[in-house]
């Protein structure tokens, strides 16, 4: 791998490879030409879910970690919203890790692990989002649809939660992202921007190529009032055969690619007119146990190229309904909770919940007198 992203982490009572974290370098000593390791933070309160933290120039953030019941740090103050704020106080960006596994929607059951992953998207503390990790499933997608419906624009990359010093674990790289750096050096800071740009995929495997009109992955297209033609091109190369090459948009599938043979190369070209503002990726799903696929399934998703048709924002009422009902179920999680120290401590994080209910409850308004579903 070209760039390795270290995570100091605390593991069974102990602080995992701290003496690795460098305050104020961006790269690891070990680093040299064409090969980069930067060393981050993963904070792991078990209720909202674990998050990632880089670029920390100044210390790693204590305790690192929250809610642990009956320990001394069982409150679920301070939550993550605060955490992120704390990184991005010393130049950090922050984002949720191994959100959610399997194919089940999080809604209909306890939440996932990323649980804060909905209030911390639409509060601006989410600089990007891991989409998988321990298992390349439906789930996460189902979550990051909604996400990119309300117009919030998230990059997706890869990981894995792999502790590899410390017991059997996933293998290194098995989920990645790779993107495009252009003619900029490999560096960090080059790789970091283009990620957080959104311009490139996410895989276990399958490699994918996507381009509408003139514009690659984390683009935009500006289309006049009336909308107008976009000319969507892509194409698969993957060491194993995938059981489906999929065009989404606002989380439908909108055109499926034929494959043929070893179904491990396809290219396609398909021109849409387009009169709403909406975002388009390509995906790649296939089979479990795909030899040499180390992960759940092979699976590959782009980040989007968005489309905006004249001055209209992405919008969906239903995107935007279903995080106020998350929120809800939440709320009423986090109220029930064990570990509170105090009603003020309780109060500030339940303010945030609501903060970000209200912020999705204007966005389903706007997507309703706009008259989208």
């Amino acid at each position: 791998m070209d760039m390795t992203s270290l995570q100091v982490a605390n593991k069974d009572n102990r602080i995992l490879d701290h003496p690795h974290y460098t305050a104020g370098e961006s790269l690891h000593p070990l680093s040299k030409d064409g090969y980069a390791m930067h060393v981050g933070q993963e904070y792991r309160p078990p209720f909202y879910g674990h998050i990632s933290l880089f670029n920390l120039k100044n210390h790693l953030i204590s305790p690192f970690v929250t809610g642990y019941e009956g320990t001394g740090i069982g409150s679920l103050y301070p939550s993550n919203t605060d955490i992120f704020r704390y990184a991005k106080q010393q130049g950090g960006i922050g984002a949720y890790l191994h959100p959610y596994v399997g194919d089940a929607d999080p809604l209909e059951g306890s939440l996932g692990t990323a649980k804060g992953f909905p209030v911390d998207v639409s509060l601006g503390a989410v600089s990007y989002h891991e989409l998988w990790s321990q298992s390349a499933g439906d789930a996460a997608l189902t979550v990051w649809y909604h996400t990119l419906n309300n117009g919030f624009r998230v990059p997706v990359t890869g990981g894995e939660d792999s502790i590899s010093s410390l017991h059997r674990v996933e293998l290194v790289g098995v989920v990645r992202g790779y993107f495009l750096l252009g003619d900029r050096p490999l560096t960090w800071e080059s790789w970091m921007s283009a990620m957080l740009a959104g311009k490139g995929f996410v895989t276990n495997g399958p490699l994918l190529e996507f381009t509408a009109n003139d514009a690659n992955m984390g683009e935009e297209i500006t289309l006049p009032t009336a909308g107008g033609r976009v000319t969507f091109r892509g194409a698969l190369h993957s060491i194993v055969g995938v059981e489906r090459l999929e065009l989404v948009s606002g989380g439908k599938v909108v055109h499926t690619i034929p494959l043929a043979g070893d179904k491990r190369t396809a290219t396609f070209e398909l021109p849409l007119d387009i009169k709403a503002s909406g975002w388009y990726s390509l995906r790649a799903i296939g089979v479990p146990g795909s030899f040499p696929i180390e992960n759940s399934r092979p699976m590959a998703v782009t980040n989007p190229i968005f489309v905006t048709v004249g001055t209209q924002p992405i919008r969906s009422a239903a995107s935007a309904d279903y995080f106020v009902r998350w929120i809800d179920k939440l709320t009423a999680m986090a109220d029930k909770h064990p570990g509170w120290r105090s009603d003020k401590e309780k109060a500030h994080v339940l303010g945030r919940f609501k903060e970000a209910r209200d912020i999705y409850l204007a966005r389903g308004k706007d997507a309703a007198s706009a008259g989208r579903p």
